[in-house]
């Protein structure tokens, strides 16, 4: 472990965060790759980083979509989480009128994964990459078990961009990136293993967040939305799942007996199931009777 040095894309985000410092308790060196300055500095920032010194440095992207976008990023990696991809927000359809989905989810999902992977390719250090992909892939978001193995097609790209829903959108740009990746490992010669982790629905503490808004960003909105009575309490999402299980699923997948190549680790509670907000709060009342 000692000689593994991991990049860790997307840090910044709620899950890709929570990787970092998971990846930091386990004992690796880590490389994070930002978009920003200023992102340098807040991560650097936080408690759970400075709990690490000397074990995490930071590196450059600032556009995900071009030709070897990481190539310098990936000097001397052995292993890649790659949890960089664009989410849902209120940002995705702030002008009220429909977005370019290709501008907002397919180009900085697919040309990410295929930069990372072609940069990964023409790095000889680079063992493993671990791509967070999601339980939607399989099309089970409806309450239906998860078949980690059975991905759904994308639709073309002139069907894509007519798509209306936000979330649905974002699906199509989560199947594309998943079945390129797919592609390009088979239809390229690489010396890495290749493995996505699914997650379901992610729900956990957002060390990040720095106000309400940020607390409500990504999947934690959901939860949140509940308890202010903005969503049907008996409305069921796929297969919600605590955000530490997530990240240690990440942290775990860098070990090839744990995780061989072309692995889909699918990272749900209630087997993808989904279950309604208000019997989770039953549960937790149950559980927790002193808060």
């Amino acid at each position: 472990m000692p000689s593994q040095l991991v990049l860790i894309t997307g840090a910044t985000g709620h899950i890709g965060f929570r990787v970092l410092v998971l990846a930091l308790k386990a004992g690796y060196q880590v490389r994070a790759s930002v978009r920003t300055e200023a992102q340098i500095k807040k991560l650097s920032n936080t408690a759970s980083v400075k709990a690490y010194p000397g074990k995490v440095e930071f590196v450059l992207v600032k556009d995900i979509t071009i030709p070897n976008a990481y190539r310098e990023a990936l000097e001397g990696v052995t292993d890649v989480i790659h949890v960089a991809s664009p989410i849902p927000s209120a940002e995705s359809v702030a002008s009220g009128e429909k977005p370019s989905w290709t501008k907002v989810f397919y180009d900085p999902a697919l040309k990410g994964t295929l930069s990372l992977l072609e940069s990964a390719k023409q790095t000889s250090s680079v063992r493993r990459v671990i791509i967070t992909s999601s339980v939607i892939v399989t099309g089970k978001g409806d309450g239906k078990q998860v078949d980690a193995y059975s991905v759904s097609e994308a639709p073309p790209l002139e069907a894509a961009e007519q798509i209306e829903d936000v979330f649905q959108a974002y699906a199509v740009s989560k199947i594309m990136s998943h079945q390129a990746a797919t592609d390009f490992v088979k239809q390229n010669k690489v010396a890495f293993d290749l493995v996505r982790v699914l997650p379901g629905y992610t729900q956990g503490e957002n060390e990040l967040a720095e106000n309400l808004k940020d607390l409500a960003a990504g999947s934690n909105g959901a939860l949140l939305a509940t308890l202010t009575g903005e969503l049907d309490p008996n409305k069921k999402l796929m297969g919600q799942v605590l955000l530490e299980d997530v990240a240690k699923a990440h942290v775990l997948a860098l070990d090839p007996k744990i995780a061989p190549h072309l692995t889909n680790f699918a990272i749900v509670g209630n087997k993808g199931a989904g279950i309604p907000w208000d019997e989770l709060a039953e549960t937790a009342e149950r559980l927790y009777p002193e808060h």
